[in-house]
């Protein structure tokens, strides 16, 4: 299963739309996390494991 990861800061996501169905998609939204220190710090957690990762891309 390929993993996508929507990074959010300033805006919204309307959708996310991909030709696989075989995909898992995870949102990171700064905004939201910015009245909610637990949901922070997942969020940190994940672009860490982003930025460490050899195997994730930023395609945008």
């Amino acid at each position: 299963m390929t993993k996508v990861i929507v990074e959010v800061s300033g805006g919204v996501v309307q959708a996310v739309y991909a030709r696989n169905k075989n995909i898992e998609v995870e949102l990171v939204d700064w905004d939201n996390a910015a009245a909610d220190p637990e949901y922070a710090e997942q969020c940190r957690q994940i672009m860490k494991n982003v930025s460490k990762s050899k195997t994730y891309t930023d395609i945008l």
